[in-house]
């Protein structure tokens, strides 16, 4: 599932992910605004938009064991907990995943902060653990997104994809194979 925002940014989430919007505003006359979500569960990739680039402070994306911050970029996420599983299926371990396709981010738990910058990759196994460096991104981080979003052309077919639906504050997006259920998520297989 494919989310676009007034900001003109977007997040693809994974299948079977939980993604909050916990705060959101987009003044466009003034470009003015801000995002905070939480991943949930799951994995999602977003390119950041008018938010992350005129108050990136205004941005983050909390996962489990650290939270996000950009420096206008395009980043992926995936947040593990006994459900993510290695190129050779094998059970990867439990935290937060991520990776840089364009730009900075920052990882920032009670054990500090670190940034990372184009083509570099992390774990983060718990809130009181440092950022770890990968030399490589685990398979399960990427996604049908990798190489489309390098493109303008790309960024016009994710847009188009990501269809027209308005996305309230405080709403959790959930993609999964399951249909819409009581909980006010949105779901998609």
């Amino acid at each position: 599932m494919q989310v676009r925002f007034t900001d003109e940014s977007i997040v693809a989430l994974r299948s079977n992910s939980v993604f909050r919007i916990d705060d959101y505003k987009f003044e466009s006359d003034r470009n003015l605004g801000k995002s905070f979500f939480s991943l949930v569960k799951g994995g999602m990739r977003s390119i950041t938009g008018l938010i992350g680039k005129f108050n990136r402070e205004n941005y983050a994306v909390r996962g489990t064991s650290a939270t996000i911050g950009i420096r206008g970029t395009h980043f992926a996420l995936a947040q593990c907990s006994n459900d993510c599983f290695n190129k050779d299926g094998s059970k990867a371990e439990n935290g937060l995943f991520g990776g840089v396709t364009d730009g900075r981010i920052s990882v920032k738990n009670q054990a500090g902060e670190k940034e990372f910058g184009k083509n570099e990759f992390f774990h983060v196994p718990s809130p009181d653990a440092l950022p770890k460096p990968l030399l490589t991104p685990p398979s399960f981080l990427r996604d049908q997104l990798e190489g489309r979003a390098k493109s303008k052309e790309g960024k016009a077919a994710l847009a188009k994809a990501s269809g027209d639906r308005e996305v309230k504050k405080g709403e959790k997006i959930a993609s999964s194979e399951e249909q819409k259920g009581d909980t006010g998520s949105t779901t998609a297989s």
